[in-house]
C-alpha cells in the first residue's frame, strides 16, 4: 500500500499508510490522547508503552497489518487486520478501527474500513469477524453498514479497562457481502449510492429507464439495443447463472451508471473477466466512471481473476481513456468486425490488463487526483 491522501467530509485532508515499527512514539501519542471513554472497551491498556510495543511484534511476525491516518505528523486513526493463523480459521481475519474524537463523524472510520477491505482481498481472506463489547454502539453501526451481522453474545465475557465485566458481541461478515450498499461523493459533491443490481422487477424498470434516457450517441456502440425490455431481461440471466456481476450507481431512486464484470466460463479463460461501464450523460466527467472501475476491480479480486479484458468499438474514446488510466493496454483491432446500432460496420478494439497492473494504477489514480473518495 502506497501513501495516499484522502479528503474528509469537512474538507480536512489526511494521509493513509501502513503502520511501521518506528511509529511507536506517534502511536503512543495517539493512544494517550484518546479520552478514557474511547479506550474503556479496548482489549488492552494502550497507554502502556510496553503493552503497545508487544502488540507491534504482530507486524514483524506477519500476523497483523495496521493502517494509520495522519493529519500532519499526528496519527488520528488506526485500523488493524489481524490474520488468524490456525488451520481452522486460516481464511478468516479480525478487524478493529479507532478514530480520534475530533475526527469522528467525518467519514474517516469508513475510509479506514475500505483500506482494510483492500488488504483483506490481498490476503485472500473470505470471512471477517469483529469482537466488540456491547456498549460500542458507534462501531457496531459502521460494521452493519459494511454487511456485518450480529452473531453470538457472550454474557459477561470480557473486562473493560475499569475491570467491569461486559457482554462481548461477535459480528461476522463474508467477503461477498462486504458493503453491498455504499454512498460516494462525486467531484462536485453529489452523493450517489452503489450496490449490486438485483433481479427484481423494480431494478429492471429502473434499468430500462436509465437505458432509454441515454442519448442515441451513447447507445450507438453498445452490443445490443438496450431500449428493448425483452433483450435486457434476457441478458440479466447471466446474473442468475453466476456468469456476471453488475454494479449500479443511483442518485436517489434513479440509476445513473452501470458497470458489469462478465465472468468467462470456459476452461481456457477461467481466470479472465470482461468489463464494461456506462454512465449517464449528466454524470460524466465527475469521477463516477472511476468509482465503478474500482468496484469492478474489487469484484474481480473476489472472483480470483488474474486478467481483465474490455471489447469496444474504436469510436468509444471516453471509455478507452478511462481504461488506460487503470493500466489497460490496447491489443488487437479487428477491422470492420462489428455492427453498431446504425447498422454501420465498426472496428473492434480489444484492451487487456493484468490485475497487478490494475491495482498499481488504481492506487496512482487516487493518489494523484484532486478528488479523493470518502465513504
Amino acid at each position: 500500500m502506497e501513501n495516499k491522501t484522502e479528503t474528509l467530509k469537512d474538507g480536512t485532508k489526511v494521509t493513509l499508510r501502513l503502520l511501521k515499527i518506528d511509529d511507536l512514539e506517534k502511536l503512543m501519542k495517539f493512544y494517550q490522547a484518546l479520552p478514557f471513554e474511547d479506550r474503556k472497551y479496548l482489549k488492552v491498556d494502550v497507554t502502556k508503552k510496553d503493552v503497545v510495543k508487544k502488540r507491534l511484534n504482530a507486524i514483524l511476525e506477519k500476523n497483523a497489518v495496521r493502517v494509520i491516518a495522519l493529519h500532519g505528523d499526528d496519527i488520528v486513526a488506526e485500523g488493524e487486520l489481524f490474520l488468524t493463523e490456525d488451520d481452522w480459521h486460516r481464511d478468516q481475519g479480525e478487524l478493529r478501527v479507532i478514530v480520534a474524537r475530533e475526527f469522528q463523524r467525518k467519514g474517516l472510520c469508513t475510509i479506514v474500513m475500505w483500506q482494510l477491505y483492500y488488504l483483506v482481498l490481498d490476503h485472500k481472506i473470505e470471512h471477517l469477524v469483529a469482537k466488540i463489547m456491547t456498549p460500542q454502539i458507534g462501531f457496531r453501526k459502521i460494521l452493519k453498514k459494511f454487511g456485518f451481522k450480529e452473531g453470538q453474545v457472550l454474557t459477561q465475557y470480557a473486562k473493560d479497562q475499569e475491570n467491569r465485566k461486559q457482554d462481548m458481541l461477535i459480528m461476522t461478515c463474508d467477503m461477498k457481502d462486504f458493503s453491498k450498499v455504499v454512498t460516494e461523493p462525486l467531484k462536485d459533491g453529489t452523493k450517489i449510492t452503489l450496490r449490486l443490481l438485483t433481479l427484481n422487477e423494480d431494478d429492471l424498470n429502473k434499468l430500462m429507464y436509465f437505458y432509454q434516457a441515454l442519448p442515441f450517441s451513447d447507445r450507438k456502440y453498445l452490443k445490443v439495443d438496450v431500449t428493448k425490455k425483452d433483450v435486457v431481461k434476457k441478458r440479466l440471466h447471466s446474473i442468475v447463472e453466476r456468469l456476471a456481476v453488475r454494479v449500479i450507481a443511483l442518485r436517489e431512486e434513479n440509476i445513473v451508471a452501470e458497470g458489469e464484470l462478465f465472468l468467462v466460463g470456459d476452461d481456457w479463460h477461467r481466470d479472465e473477466g470482461e468489463i464494461r461501464v456506462i454512465v449517464a450523460r449528466d454524470f460524466q466527467r465527475k469521477g463516477l466512471g472511476m468509482i465503478l472501475m474500482r468496484e469492478l476491480y474489487s469484484q474481480a479480486l473476489n472472483h480470483k481473476l488474474e486478467h481483465l479484458i474490455a471489447k469496444m468499438m474504436t469510436p468509444q474514446a471516453g471509455f478507452q481513456n478511462i481504461l488506460k488510466k487503470f493500466g489497460f493496454k490496447e491489443g488487437h483491432i479487428l477491422p470492420k468486425y462489428l455492427l453498431d446500432q446504425d447498422k454501420h460496420k465498426q472496428d473492434m478494439l480489444i484492451m487487456t490488463c493484468d490485475m497487478k497492473d490494475f491495482w498499481r494504477e488504481l492506487e496512482g489514480v487516487y493518489k494523484q487526483s484532486d478528488w479523493q473518495r470518502c465513504r
